[in-house]
Parts: C-alpha cells; structure tokens; sequence
C-alpha cells in the first residue's frame, strides 16, 4: 500500500511541474533582420525561467542572446520582450510587442536599436 501511494505522489509532483511552465517562442523574418528566441516562462507568465535567441541583423553582425540580456519582461494576455546587449560594435537593444491572435499565436510588432541604425517590422511568436 506504501508503494502505491509514493507512486501516485511521484506522479502526481511529476504533472505539477509539468504544468508550472511554458513556452514562448518568437522569430523574426524580414528585411531588417533574422530573429528566432526560445524562452521557458511559469504558466502565469510572471516569470521567465530561460531565455536563448539568435539576431541576425541584415548588413550587420549575428547577436547571441540569453537570459541575462532581458531587461524587461512581462506575458499576461500581450507579450512585451525588452533584450539589450552590449557588443564589441554597440549596443543592441530589441523591443517585442504581440498581442494574441489565437490560442497559441501571438503577432506584434519589433524595434531594433543597433548603434545608430533603427530597424522595426513584424514579430511573430507562439506560446502554450
């Protein structure tokens, strides 16, 4: 009887922890720049539990991004992403906004500050 029930608390801490995270994932295609960020948040999108992401800016260098680099972060029903770096050519700073369009999609728009040249275009991102 006492291995059934450690057992079932086992399982049971198992699919809580499953459901204490989520995924937010947003790429970047355009003109301007490549974009593509994987990030694991909690489930009520207070916090971000992980973030990497790769920027490809058109004409300009490849940027690595990780948690570290976030300097604002919020998921409630909108996504907003403030990720800023300093390189050996300047600062770059990426500003993400997407609002939901379905369950799982999400589509906004992106800022880009890399030394003095501004980029902006869309952003799409899926989350669950």
């Amino acid at each position: 009887m006492k291995k059934a029930f450690l057992a079932a608390a086992s399982l049971l801490a198992f699919s809580q922890a499953a459901f204490a995270s989520a995924n937010l994932d947003c790429t970047i295609k355009d003109k301007n720049a490549e974009l593509t960020i994987e990030a694991i948040t909690s489930r009520d999108g207070k916090y971000l539990d992980s973030l990497r992401g790769e920027l490809q800016i058109v004409g300009g260098a490849k940027v690595e991004f990780d948690k570290s680099n976030v300097k604002s972060y919020k998921w409630d029903k909108n996504v907003a992403l403030v990720i800023a770096k300093q390189t050996p050519q300047g600062a770059v700073e990426l500003r993400i906004f997407a609002k939901p369009k379905d369950e799982i999609d999400l589509e906004g728009s992106y800022t880009l500050a890399a030394g003095k040249t501004k980029k902006a275009g869309k952003v799409t991102c899926s989350g669950g």
